[in-house]
């Protein structure tokens, strides 16, 4: 073989080499890629499902907490417009929210204990307004002129207590969102 031959061979075979190594590192690169592709949307999807239950929970405490203002705005008026009946829609609506509450609570709890356990007070919270709630509507009921004035009373107490309350639950919730890091086109 010639100097010449042997040059060619040696160049092929640097270059063959030199084209194996590219593509095998090509093809681990691309391996690792679609794994870290594969990882960053389970990530994203589990931020999303994340946010997704404490949105739903959040919703459904301000929901509570409006069902408690609406009735219990009237006590901060000078005229006593509470009826029966403002007292029996409550009932129906609040009974309906807290199974739903509880729900949406074991919900969080699956996806995130941490962020459970940050928003779980806020139900206890509804909680105990819905219990004082009820025992404003049982005075209420009776007819009694001083028992009106003290059901007044816990449902003003009832009314500014569940304002505090959607304005800390609204800042608690945002703190406890997550981003997904996903880019989407401004508008």
């Amino acid at each position: 073989m010639s100097d010449f031959e042997h040059q060619i061979v040696t160049i092929v075979l640097d270059k063959g080499l030199l084209a194996l190594v590219v593509l095998l590192a090509g093809y681990k690169l691309n391996q690792a890629l679609e794994g870290l592709k594969s990882r960053l949307s389970r990530e994203q999807e589990f931020a999303r499902t994340v946010n997704t239950a404490v949105v739903d929970l959040t919703k459904k405490l301000a929901a509570g907490s409006h069902l408690i203002t609406w009735i219990a705005w009237s006590a901060t008026q000078d005229d006593d417009a509470l009826e029966r009946d403002d007292f029996i829609a409550y009932d129906r609506d609040m009974r309906a929210l807290l199974s739903d509450l509880v729900g949406l609570q074991v919900a969080l709890a699956a996806v995130s204990r941490t962020r459970w356990d940050v928003l779980s007070p806020f139900a206890q919270r509804i909680y105990a307004l819905d219990e004082e709630m009820g025992k404003a509507r049982d005075l209420h009921k009776t007819g009694d002129t001083w028992k009106i004035a003290q059901a007044r009373l816990i449902l003003r107490d009832c009314y500014f207590r569940a304002i505090a309350f959607d304005e800390q639950l609204n800042e608690t919730a945002i703190g406890l969102l997550e981003t997904t890091n996903v880019q989407t086109p401004e508008r």
